[in-house]
This record gives C-alpha cells, sequence and structure tokens, in this order.
C-alpha cells in the first residue's frame, strides 16, 4: 500500500542521505589530519592481517569491533559534523529529561546535535579534533533519544 512504500522509500532515502554526508566529513577530516589518517590505516592494517578475508572483499564484523581508534575517530567526525544537526522530537506523554527538565505531552523537543558537539559546557576544548576524547568511556548514545541503553549525557565524554 502507498503508505508502507512512502515509509520504506523515506527509511533508503534518509539512510543514503546520512550515510553519504557521514562518509564526506569522515574523508575530510582524513585529509586535514594527516596524523589521524596515519593511526587510523595502521590499524586497519593490523586488524586485517589477523582476519583475513575469504573472498578479498569484505571486512568481517569481528575485525571492524577490533578498531577501537577507528570508532573513536567516527565518534568523534560525528560529533563536530552530525549527519543530522537539528532534530526535533514529539513528546507523546509527560516525560522528564535526564537534567530533571520536566516535559508535558503534546510539546515538540527541538535539539541540536551541531550545537551541543561545540558547546564548551559539554566538551573540553570542542572545536580541537580530538578522537582520544572517547577512549575509556562506557558505552554512551550521542544524545539521550536514540533509544540506546543505558543513557549517559553527552556532558560527561567532553571532559577527561
Amino acid at each position: 500500500d502507498d503508505f508502507l512504500r512512502d515509509i520504506v522509500l523515506n527509511f533508503v532515502i534518509a539512510g543514503r542521505d546520512t550515510t553519504a554526508q557521514a562518509l564526506s566529513w569522515s574523508f575530510y577530516m582524513l585529509c586535514c589530519h594527516l596524523d589521524e589518517q596515519k593511526i587510523v590505516q595502521e590499524e586497519i592494517d593490523s586488524v586485517l592481517k589477523r582476519y583475513p578475508s575469504t573472498n578479498g572483499d569484505h571486512v568481517s564484523y569481528d575485525a571492524l569491533a577490533e578498531m577501537k581508534y577507528l570508532d573513536a575517530f567516527c565518534y568523534e567526525v560525528l560529533r563536530l559534523y552530525p549527519s543530522v544537526p537539528k532534530e526535533a522530537k514529539h513528546v507523546y506523554k509527560p516525560d522528564t529529561l535526564p537534567d530533571g527538565t520536566k516535559l508535558a505531552g503534546g510539546e515538540l523537543l527541538v535539539f541540536s546535535p551541531y550545537i551541543m558537539g561545540r558547546d564548551p559546557n559539554l566538551w573540553e576544548d570542542p572545536l580541537k579534533f580530538d578522537p582520544n576524547r572517547f577512549f575509556n568511556k562506557p558505552n554512551f548514545c550521542v544524545h539521550g533519544f536514540s533509544g540506546r541503553t543505558p543513557h549517559v549525557p553527552w556532558h560527561e565524554y567532553g571532559h577527561s
């Protein structure tokens, strides 16, 4: 039916655009930060030696899971250049944000990951590109609305 078709098409288009955005900024940052490029390349080379591809054209999930610096690099790119720089969520029922802010049902909550990623109250030296800020941190979500658990607010990651 048309409704289902529209939903599926929206997912396909949204996924393609946000992925392209993230890849573009990642390649840009690799070109701007040659020292980071070298670290990422060395990690990839090292891990792939331990996980040879069976057909030469794919990387296993196990290999990707060991690429910790690449993971931190990607988080840092998305912190500075989020694929969706401004978001809005409809509040369906009363709720409370982690900081204690009360939300009434029917409200529209608008937030900007772009601004949050550059906020000096949330991040130490926020304009500096530094993937190392993401090491030794527990599992987290980039903002509290992604549905991943456990939720740890951004501000706990900006200061080392």
